[in-house]
């Protein structure tokens, strides 16, 4: 009855295996108090210098090959963590 599963949805039997698990990652709450923190350390550079770091530092892109669509792809990331974080209250602007 009904459709088989699709080929393009995984298996969710390993989701729980510790070595499966990412850990190169930030909550959201860590994503703005480290622009924060970046943009204090350097107040002259402006938050495009931050979004390129961060591109190359996280995201592993050449500084040559970070173009317009992956500085905007790290725009919305911390624009979501900052929407959110003041959605919680915990963040003042």
């Amino acid at each position: 009855m009904g459709r088989p599963p699709s080929k393009f949805v995984s298996d969710p039997r390993h989701a729980g295996e510790k070595s499966r698990k990412r850990e190169d990652y930030f909550t959201r709450a860590e994503l703005v108090a480290l622009e924060q923190s970046w943009l204090l350390g350097n107040p002259q550079a402006g938050k495009e210098a931050f979004y390129r770091w961060y591109a190359e530092t996280y995201f592993g892109i050449a500084p040559e090959k970070i173009g317009r669509a992956e500085m905007e792809r790290v725009r919305q990331l911390f624009r979501d963590a900052k929407v959110r974080a003041r959605d919680e209250g915990w963040l003042k602007d």
